[in-house]
């Protein structure tokens, strides 16, 4: 809306230099894991192999779940076929345009109506038998037969046969791209799901400090104390830390003990 899109004659979409690909992820990773070791941090603590599980799991769950058996399959084969290149090469435009060539040339010099068995059979016919390339990809064929049919029938003027092709293409464009978006979306979604995964860490990290607390708990009213994430572990500072530890526990604030102790609870997470 109020842009102007690209024009139906752009050149088709080039693939970037392989080597430029590499350089530049390597300088991500440099730039990214460098930057944190320098700032004194510890690699180890970014493997975190059960938050990638959750994310990519409640991912791919999300995924399956929002599309239909057809878009998971082309997503999953597309995927696979990212790594092989694009499809189409020089060589089958070429073979696209001899065959439409030999088909003209047939028309001029025989008729319109010498191509009909041409255009029922495809795998049958002499004519399209000598581009296997292209009679092996049906929705090419079914193009190209469905607009010669349309003009051996006759029953359409030259100027409507046009946008009624190009319907056609948009058709096939916006059934084709529908995996695309189907991961676009699942993309977006992402973020969330890596908020999901944080904060059930920070759940654990402090289910395991409270845990760790609660273990001097049993001596004060029968371990009563450990079912309250802190509480005995408030309790057992101030006997051990004296009137400081204790004032401070009052003031509902937590004092040097407990303090050190939540800190050895994270060193022991990482």
């Amino acid at each position: 809306m109020g842009g102007v899109g690209p024009t139906p004659y752009a050149a088709p979409y080039e693939w970037k230099n392989p080597v430029l690909v590499i350089i530049g992820s390597i300088v991500v990773l440099v730039s990214v894991v460098g930057g944190f070791v320098l700032s004194h941090g510890h690699l180890l603590a970014l493997w975190q192999p059960y938050e990638l599980l959750i994310i990519g799991g409640a991912a791919f769950g999300s995924f399956l779940t929002s599309n239909p058996p057809k878009v998971v399959k082309e997503a999953l084969a597309g995927g696979v076929g990212i790594m092989r290149g694009p499809r189409y090469k020089r060589g089958d435009y070429l073979d696209i345009l001899s065959l439409t060539h030999e088909v003209l040339s047939k028309i001029r010099k025989q008729g319109m109506m010498s191509i009909e068995d041409d255009i029922e059979d495809p795998s049958a016919s002499p004519l399209f038998s000598n581009f296997p390339k292209v009679v092996s990809d049906h929705h090419l064929t079914e193009f190209m037969t469905d607009c010669l049919r349309l003009m051996v029938t006759g029953n359409m003027n030259p100027h409507e046969l046009e946008p009624l092709l190009e319907a056609e293409l948009e058709t096939h464009h916006h059934e084709s791209l529908a995996p695309a978006h189907a991961l676009a979306k699942l993309a977006d979604a992402l973020p969330g799901f890596g908020i999901v995964a944080a904060v059930l860490g920070i759940v654990t990290t402090m289910a395991s400090i409270g845990g760790e607390g609660g273990g001097g708990g049993g001596a004060r009213g029968g371990g009563a104390g450990g079912d309250v994430p802190g509480h005995s572990a408030g309790v057992r500072v101030r006997g051990a830390d004296g009137v400081g530890a204790g004032a401070a526990g009052e003031r509902g604030q937590p004092g040097d003990g407990v303090r050190e102790e939540r800190a050895a609870g994270f060193a022991a997470r990482l």
